[in-house]
Parts: C-alpha cells; structure tokens; sequence
C-alpha cells in the first residue's frame, strides 16, 4: 500500500505514516524529551517569581514593572504566567463546617454507634470549643 492509501485507512496524517514507515528503531518515533520554548519573559521569570512571592499577584503591576525593565511583550503572555502561578500557588479550601443538626445528631449518639470519622470530628470540635464539650457532658 503507498503512504497515502495508509493514510486515508488510519485516517492520520501522510507526514505521520511516512515517519512510521522511515523509522528504523521505536526510539526514532520517541525521541528526546520536548524542550520547552523559548519566550520573551524568559528573562524576567526570576524577577517575576520574586515579585510573585513577595505578594503581588496584579498581572497589570507585573507588567509595568517588567515593561519599565524593557519587556517588549504582549500582557497576553505575561496573563497565561500569572494564570499558571495563580493554580500552582492556590490554597485548597476547607471542608465546610459541620451543620448544627449534625454536631447535634453526633453528641446525642452513644459513641459506640457513632462511625470513625464522625466520632473524631466530634473530638475536634469539642478540643476547640469547651463549651460545647460542657454541654455534652449533661446531654449524654
């Protein structure tokens, strides 16, 4: 079969099934690790990760900084970097706090019948709240 005939069965691209056929070895197919691509803001990450981590995090402040430094950039580039460090820095967000009904539910149960997880909850919020283990007591 010709390469394009392959092609149109495996439905890739002619330039893909001739790299296929070409290759001598599978680590021809694989090659080196990719590289990543040189940008304008190469020069300016370190600055822009000290900045970052002295807490400003305004994408329009960064960019006047760097444009005061000779940033010849878009703010478009300068935004996707931001974006990438605002994931890569996040907080990951507290459980909720248990409902009223249910912290009730579980101090008017007899622990035995409580399960693992609610039970060490319930330890928790009487160590941080001595009131509500004052009342506990009387309610058991």
């Amino acid at each position: 079969m010709s390469v394009t005939e392959i092609s149109r069965d495996l439905r890739l691209d002619r330039k893909t099934i001739r790299r296929y056929a070409t290759a001598v070895t599978a680590d021809e197919l694989i090659g080196d690790a990719p590289v990543g691509r040189v940008t304008l803001l190469d020069a300016y990450l370190p600055y822009l990760h000290q900045r970052w981590n002295a807490g400003c995090h305004s994408t329009n402040q960064l960019l006047e900084e760097i444009r005061a430094r000779g940033y010849g950039g878009s703010e478009r580039t300068l935004r996707r970097l931001t974006a990438r460090l605002r994931t890569a820095t996040a907080r990951s967000t507290p459980p909720p706090a248990p409902k009223v009904r249910e912290v009730t539910r579980w101090i008017l149960t007899p622990p035995a019948k409580l399960i693992d997880t609610d039970r060490a909850t319930l330890q928790q919020i009487r160590d941080r709240c001595p009131e509500i283990a004052s009342a506990a007591m009387p309610a058991r």
